[in-house]
């Protein structure tokens, strides 16, 4: 049985597609830029803003930062109203502390914004420690946000430890880490992706993953 369990936030434990996209598009609108494709926003889904908008109009400097700042003033305003846990995620959170299982938080998205997520769905107290960045340190490379995690849980035995998450970025950030890692198909990703870079188990739901966890 793992002792310690690390989650995903976008996509892992909350469906937050709503909020991101609304705020893409207000952007957009205040920006004049291309409009996206559902694919398009999709991707967003995951990886630091910076890499998608950049990306995406070929933005940076001054322009790039004014560009997150409208998607922030618009997901401050509203994206805490549209964002839903997962079915069956409370209960997996409950049976998994019940069996004396650290639970923790590894997300992209910025400090300033995840402690109100987690408060709003009311999940906060579930969780021993949450790494998120720095809004001026967002990188697409999870491994220092785990490894954050597991040092503030006083994790010594990393083989104790796995990573729940829906994005390559989870999946990377886990081998990169050296630990185990659980790809779940409901979130924001693929199963192509998943495999593709080395999912170590694969869930399609909150009773598969709680049986990885607890093998």
């Amino acid at each position: 049985m793992y002792k310690y369990v690390l989650f995903d936030l976008d996509g892992t434990i909350a469906d937050t597609s709503e909020g991101v996209f609304n705020a893409t598009d207000y952007m957009i609108k205040k920006q004049g830029y291309r409009e996206l494709s559902i694919k398009e926003k999709r991707s967003i889904l995951g990886p630091p803003l910076w890499l998608s908008f950049s990306k995406f109009w070929g933005i940076e400097g001054k322009e790039l930062d004014r560009a997150i700042e409208l998607y922030r003033e618009y997901y401050a305003a509203n994206g805490l109203k549209q964002m839903k846990v997962y079915d069956g995620t409370i209960q997996l959170f409950e049976n998994l502390k019940n069996a004396g299982i650290t639970l923790l938080v590894a997300t992209s998205k910025p400090n300033h914004v995840t402690p109100q997520v987690l408060d709003y769905l009311d999940i906060t107290k579930y969780f021993t420690y949450v790494a998120s960045p720095n809004p001026e340190n967002e990188s697409d490379d999870k491994s220092s946000l785990i490894l954050d995690a597991l040092k503030h849980a006083n994790c010594k035995d990393f083989s104790e430890a796995i990573m729940v998450g829906d994005r390559l970025y989870d999946i990377n950030g886990a081998n990169k880490a050296g630990i185990d890692s659980i790809g779940i198909t409901y979130g924001f990703g693929s199963m192509e992706e998943l495999v593709e870079h080395g999912a170590t188990f694969i869930a399609h739901n909150t009773i598969e993953i709680e049986r990885i966890i607890k093998k």
